[in-house]
C-alpha cells in the first residue's frame, strides 16, 4: 500500500496484490478479490436509487443509464418499483437490469450517469446484489415492501430476515446470507437461531437430500396461492372429496418446481391448514356438494353393495344413471371410505372388505400357504370375483404369492 509492505488492506484503500499462480491477462477492470461463496456476478440489481436535485431530468421506468460500481461500467435499464418516474430530489426503490453481470455487495455505493450527454445524474446503494424480478408497486405483495424497507434500514436480526424472504426457494448458505445482509460471518449462526425462534425462518423438507430455509412471509404467500388452486378445483369438481398432491401441484402453473409444491402441501397438512385423506388433499370444510338427485344415487349405491356382500354389483349397473356419473359416484363413495376399490371395476363396501381380510386371514393362518381356489372355497363365491380379491390382498399387504398359493405378510 503506496510502497509499504501491510497484512490487510481496507475498503477504499489502493493496493498493490500479488496473486499467485493468476496470470495478469486473466484479470480485468472489474474484477473482485473475494472470499469464495460471498460474491456471484448477476444481471438484476435491487438499488435504493436517488435523484441529484439538479439533474436535468428524472429516470423513468425502463430508462437506459450507466451503473458506475466498484471499478465496473454497466449500460443498465433502470426498472422503477413505484407506478411513477423518479424525479430530480426524490429517492426511490428500483431495480437496475445489467447488459453484462455485475458484482457488488449489499451496502454498496454506486453512481448513475446518463446514457448521453454522460453527466451524473444520481446514485445510491445496492439492497439486493442477486436479485429476483420483482412487480411493480401494485401488485407486489406487501411483505415484499416492508422487507426491503428493512434491507435499508433494520438492525441485524431484520435485515437478516429480509434477506431469507427475498432468497425465496433458492437454497443459500451463509456467506449469502452475509452478502445479502450485510452481516459478519461469525453472526450469521445466532441469528439464525433467532429468527427460527421467533417463528420467522421455517424449514422445509424438500426431499431427502434438500431442506428449504425460508421466511414465515414466504411461506404465507404459497399457501394463499394453493388455497387459491385448491378453490377453483372444489368449484370445477364439486363432488370430490379431495385432489391428489400432484394434480394440485401441477394447477400451481407459475410454480414449476413440483418437488416445493409437494412439500408446501405436505407442510401445510401438518399444520392442519389443509386435509388430507389417503392420497387426497382438501380444503377443511370443503366437503362435497350433492344435490338431492345425488344424495339419493350416493345411498342407492350403497345399499346395493352392503346387500350384495363380497359378490358385488357391476359398477357401471349398479344405478340407472349414466356412466360417467356413476363412476364419480363410486369415486366418492370410495374418497369418504363407504367403499374399497379393488380394482378392475371391482368395490366392495367396506363392512365386506374387512369381513373378506378376516375369513382370508383365518382360512389361511396355520397353514402352508392356500390356492385360489381354497380361497375361493373358504369365501363361498366365485372365479369372477375371487381374482380381484385376492390380487388386491397382495396390494395392500395382507397376503403375498408364493408359486401358485397365497400366503400371510408377517408383520413387524
Amino acid at each position: 500500500n503506496h510502497g509499504h509492505d501491510v497484512d490487510k488492506v481496507e475498503y477504499g484503500q489502493r493496493a498493490a496484490v500479488n496473486l499467485i499462480g493468476v496470470h495478469h491477462t486473466e484479470i480485468e477492470r472489474g474484477h473482485e478479490l473475494l472470499t469464495p461463496g460471498y460474491l456471484e456476478p448477476s444481471k438484476l440489481l435491487t438499488v435504493e436509487l436517488s435523484v441529484l436535485e439538479n439533474s436535468p431530468w428524472p429516470i423513468r421506468h425502463r430508462s437506459r443509464q450507466r451503473l458506475y460500481i466498484g471499478t465496473q461500467e454497466i449500460m443498465v435499464a433502470v426498472l422503477l418499483l413505484a407506478d411513477e418516474d423518479a424525479e430530480p430530489g426524490s429517492t426511490v426503490t428500483a431495480q437496475l437490469l445489467c447488459a453484462t453481470p455485475a458484482v457488488a455487495a449489499a451496502g454498496q455505493p454506486f453512481v448513475i450517469r446518463a446514457e448521453s450527454p454522460l453527466i451524473t445524474i444520481g446514485g445510491g446503494r445496492v439492497l439486493q446484489p442477486v436479485a429476483r424480478k420483482l412487480r411493480r408497486r401494485a401488485g407486489q405483495p406487501q411483505a415484499s415492501a416492508d422487507t426491503l424497507g428493512n434491507l435499508i434500514n433494520g438492525n441485524a436480526q431484520q435485515r437478516a430476515g429480509a434477506a431469507i424472504y427475498h432468497f425465496n426457494a433458492s437454497a443459500w448458505t451463509d456467506m449469502q446470507l452475509c452478502r445479502d445482509a450485510q452481516l459478519e460471518p461469525e453472526e450469521v449462526a445466532d441469528l439464525v437461531d433467532r429468527l427460527r425462534a421467533d417463528g420467522t425462518l421455517i424449514d422445509l423438507q424438500v426431499s431427502a437430500q434438500r431442506q428449504l430455509r425460508t421466511h414465515k412471509d414466504a411461506f404465507a404467500e404459497w399457501q394463499q396461492r394453493i388455497n387459491e388452486v385448491l378453490r377453483q378445483l372444489h368449484a370445477s369438481s364439486p363432488l370430490a372429496a379431495g385432489f391428489s398432491r400432484q394434480d394440485i401441484s401441477a394447477a400451481m402453473r407459475s410454480e414449476k418446481d413440483k418437488a416445493l409444491a409437494i412439500a408446501l402441501i405436505d407442510a401445510l397438512v401438518t399444520r392442519k391448514a389443509l386435509i388430507a385423506e389417503d392420497a387426497l388433499v382438501a380444503l377443511p370444510g370443503a366437503a362435497p356438494q350433492l344435490s338431492k338427485k345425488q344424495k339419493a344415487m350416493r345411498d342407492a349405491i350403497l345399499q346395493s353393495y352392503r346387500s350384495a356382500g363380497i359378490q358385488p354389483p357391476d359398477a357401471d349397473k349398479v344405478v340407472d344413471a349414466p356412466v360417467k356419473d356413476v363412476r364419480k359416484m363410486l369415486e366418492l363413495c370410495v374418497a369418504q371410505g363407504h367403499l374399497v376399490h379393488l380394482g378392475a371395476g371391482f368395490y366392495l363396501s367396506s363392512e365386506a372388505e374387512a369381513q373378506v381380510r378376516g375369513k382370508v386371514t383365518d382360512a389361511i393362518n396355520g397353514t402352508e400357504g392356500l390356492t385360489t381356489s381354497e380361497i375361493r372355497e373358504s369365501l363361498g363365491t366365485s372365479r369372477k370375483y375371487v381374482i380381484p380379491i385376492v390380487e388386491y390382498l397382495d396390494r395392500v399387504g395382507v397376503t403375498k404369492r408364493v408359486g401358485d398359493k397365497r400366503v400371510l405378510v408377517k408383520s413387524d
